[in-house]
């Protein structure tokens, strides 16, 4: 596969791996953080990790054959446990935070208007149309 194929598919799994966690954030950013009920923001983020780290491992092409790291486990469960004290900005950090465990350098979090540069780039399918973006 050569280079240009490859980087739009890492960069559409990167996408896939963090829909939820920036639709969340857009979400939050529309609404106002305090806008939302303290009881289901806890569960929103909660169920976004879950659901980020449960795509970790179906996905990643070291991690769908191999246990995840221990301190990438460890960590979401401190993330999970300190969401109540965190602003929603905090929470997109220590996502990236949690996506610099697996090491690759190719799993990240883009705390952007994903969904905005995913259309772009899919529709154009190329490299380009991602830099536009960010």
């Amino acid at each position: 596969m050569s280079l240009i194929p490859r980087m739009c598919l890492l960069a559409g799994v990167a996408v896939l791996l963090t829909y939820t966690a920036t639709a969340h954030a857009q979400d939050s950013a529309a609404a106002g953080s305090h806008a939302i009920p303290r009881s289901d923001r806890v569960a929103g983020w909660n169920s976004d990790l879950a659901f980020w780290m449960d795509q970790l491992k179906k996905q990643h092409y070291v991690y769908k054959s191999h246990p995840l790291p221990p301190a990438l486990l460890n960590a979401a469960q401190d993330l999970s446990r300190n969401i109540p004290r965190y602003s929603d900005e905090r929470m997109l950090f220590e996502f990236q935070r949690l996506a610099a465990f697996i090491g690759d350098g190719h799993t990240y979090v883009l705390p952007l208007a994903a969904s905005m540069c995913r259309e772009v780039s899919f529709q154009s399918g190329s490299i380009s149309s991602w830099t536009e973006c960010l």
